[in-house]
């Protein structure tokens, strides 16, 4: 409807808002397919999908993205840097006393996987998780229990429901109950786009966070040679190590929770993001 809006309101100025740029997760999806045909149509829908992402962005006057890694893919599209603008998301600033507090109340051993089940990127990753990792976790962990929070989980994720190390909760009215009495946090992705706002929300109630590098993607700072405020690795063997030494080190987990909250405080301010976002409309009037 760009196009009609445009021609009765020339003068109109449009932002849209890229939660992510979504051709980025389709070229992901083709690049995992293994079978030929599965990755001609996979291929075929990235390229189409693609072209009319591009094309519907090209009407807009801003894009407004939530991390410098969509702004310079965007960039390389042949975007200009004057039509861009990265707003990275907020929230409220947490107690970081009242956070250190509930440490003494987390459930013991406890593991929480958090998101849109529906979500091929979420059902796929935990799927993967429960597999091939979460068995070896519990070899060595017979107590661990996993969490597994999000609305309309596939069938054969709740197969694993078994209320006792695994449980499948569906959709959930406050999801703060089980970020506040979970001791750790997993970011398993292999698929996905843009900004993970499930590991900035982890992060925000200090959560340590075990992520592969997709699961941090576009938090500028989390992970850097001198500052890391979360674990991240891609190796799988080494990811289900660094879960089951998390849950038994309490005192890495203070110092990551610790980490965690002050990380949110200083990068995602709502008063910050406010003011930047109102400078930038002004700017397009």
């Amino acid at each position: 409807y760009l196009s009609i809006i445009k021609k009765i309101r020339p003068n109109i100025k449009i932002n849209i808002i890229e939660h992510d740029v979504s051709f980025l997760n389709l070229k992901r999806s083709y690049e995992l397919e293994s079978t030929h045909f599965r990755k001609f149509l996979s291929l075929l829908r990235f390229k189409i999908y693609k072209k009319s992402e591009i094309e519907l962005l090209k009407k807009c006057d801003l894009i407004t993205v939530l991390n410098d890694k969509d702004r310079r893919l965007l960039l390389s599209e042949g975007f200009s840097d004057e039509n861009i603008y990265t707003e990275a998301p907020y929230f409220q600033h947490p107690d970081l006393e009242k956070q250190l507090e509930l440490k003494s109340e987390k459930i013991k051993n406890s593991i929480l996987f958090f998101g849109a089940m529906w979500r091929k990127e979420n059902d796929e990753s935990i799927y993967q998780f429960l597999v091939n990792s979460f068995p070896k976790i519990l070899q060595k962990n017979p107590d661990v229990k996993l969490f597994i929070v999000g609305n309309k989980p596939t069938d054969r994720v709740k197969e694993f429901n078994d209320d006792k190390n695994i449980f499948v909760t569906g959709f959930v009215e406050d999801s703060s109950e089980y970020f506040n009495k979970c001791q750790i946090f997993i970011v398993p992705l292999l698929l996905g786009a843009g900004i993970k706002i499930k590991t900035l929300e982890a992060l925000s109630y200090g959560l340590p966070v075990v992520s592969t590098t997709i699961g941090i993607e576009g938090i500028d700072g989390v992970y850097t040679e001198t500052e890391k405020t979360c674990i991240k690795t891609d190796d799988f063997t080494q990811f289900e190590e660094e879960v089951v030494n998390l849950l038994q080190d309490e005192e890495k987990c203070m110092e990551m929770s610790q980490k965690s909250i002050e990380f949110i405080i200083q990068k995602y301010d709502l008063e910050a993001a406010v003011e930047g976002l109102y400078r930038r409309y002004q700017d397009l009037l």
